[in-house]
């Protein structure tokens, strides 16, 4: 299959293409597939009347979206559990770890507060939070290193920042983070669908990540991974499916949670989330992720070059190993450009007075040049 050929059939997957809608809001939310749909309504239909109690049948589709996801960011299965969202995933390292006064966590300092808020908690028990200065959201590896101290246990970033679109250099990172004995927790909700990630190679000891942005699922529904080295260090929050269930004896609680990561899974799992995820990830399997970047990266750079063409100002690098899918623009007339766009059902977003851009993996040039357009228009160009 050509490029233009699997453009062409991914582009076929989405209903609001069909209607005419150009949706460029994907590092806010992202939209159904086809298959998405499909695979809902059928979940619905059986738990409203044809296989009410369907969790059994449920645990071959939990097992293959585990196995999918370990698939995606090269992990094992038994490293990889679902949580609700992002949140909840750092709240699970913040949480599991034992801390003591004087330990200090490094976090950039143009973070999303989901990156911030589990890590800031644990000043109640003494421990230090160290900001990493930042330009137009942007930071180098020699900004981190100048905040390590011996207390430095963690450091916790957004693989690609959620305003600028910085990706930052995960490797650079990881072999600093390493040589100092610290650990490495990566936020990864605004790259996952959209770039590939081996976690492995990367040296990640933490990912957390909800699936409702990029990866084209329902919102409620993520997941966390753990390394082998820090998953024995976690002491998991308990609920009654940390561990094997003794159905025969339920009120026998000495239960002993699992060695993997199966230990975090507190209680009913999201069976509906999970089947949007696994329908997602099976419409992006399909399409192929080393397509799916080159075509996201593709239409992100030529978005950059024709809304700057017409005076916008990009926020943040132009440097294009830092690319991701994200690029907020800065002009003087945001808002009302923001609200153009939308009138002419063209969806983006607007945040700290910036209009940003975040296309999916199917987005063709013919979006951009309508938003261009409508711009361009709205300038008097």
């Amino acid at each position: 299959m050509t490029d233009a050929e699997r453009l062409i059939k991914a582009r076929s997957c989405f209903p609001h293409i069909q209607e005419g809608k150009v949706y460029l809001n994907h590092a806010a939310t992202g939209p159904f597939s086809s298959p998405v749909k499909q695979a809902l309504n059928k979940y619905l239909k059986d738990r409203a009347t044809d296989n009410i109690e369907n969790y059994l049948d449920l645990m071959g589709v939990i097992e293959e979206t585990l196995q999918w996801i370990g698939e995606m960011i090269n992990a094992p299965a038994q490293n990889i559990e679902f949580a609700p969202n992002t949140s909840y995933g750092l709240n699970v390292l913040a949480q599991g770890l034992s801390w003591n006064p004087g330990d200090r966590i490094i976090i950039p300092a143009c973070e999303f507060p989901a990156n911030v808020y589990p890590f800031l908690q644990l000043r109640s028990q003494g421990v230090e939070i160290d900001f990493v200065p930042h330009t137009e959201g942007t930071f180098g590896v020699g900004d981190i290193e100048a905040l390590m101290t011996d207390r430095t246990r963690l450091l916790t970033l957004s693989w690609v920042q959620f305003l600028s679109g910085f990706r930052v250099d995960l490797e650079s990172i990881a072999d600093l983070c390493k040589k100092r004995n610290v650990l490495l927790s990566v936020d990864a909700i605004q790259g996952l669908g959209a770039l590939e990630i081996d976690v492995q190679q990367a040296g990640i000891d933490f990912l957390a990540s909800g699936g409702h942005k990029w990866l084209l699922s329902a919102q409620g529904i993520g997941f966390v991974y753990v390394s082998d080295s820090l998953l024995q260090k976690l002491d998991p929050m308990l609920g009654w499916l940390n561990g094997p269930v003794d159905w025969r004896n339920l009120t026998d609680y000495d239960m002993a949670p699992y060695p993997d990561a199966r230990k975090f899974r507190l209680g009913t799992l999201n069976g509906l989330g999970i089947t949007a995820l696994h329908a997602s990830l099976k419409l992006y399997r399909e399409m192929d992720p080393t397509w799916c970047e080159r075509n996201l990266l593709k239409i992100t750079k030529y978005a950059r070059q024709r809304l700057e063409s017409l005076g916008l100002t990009v926020y943040g690098s132009s440097d294009e190993s830092h690319l991701a899918g994200i690029s907020s623009f800065v002009h003087p007339e945001s808002d009302a450009l923001f609200s153009e766009l939308n009138k002419n059902r063209i969806y983006t977003a607007l945040r700290d007075d910036k209009l940003r851009f975040s296309p999916g993996y199917y987005a063709a040039f013919e979006d951009i040049d309508r938003a261009a357009s409508v711009i361009s228009s709205y300038l008097g160009g």
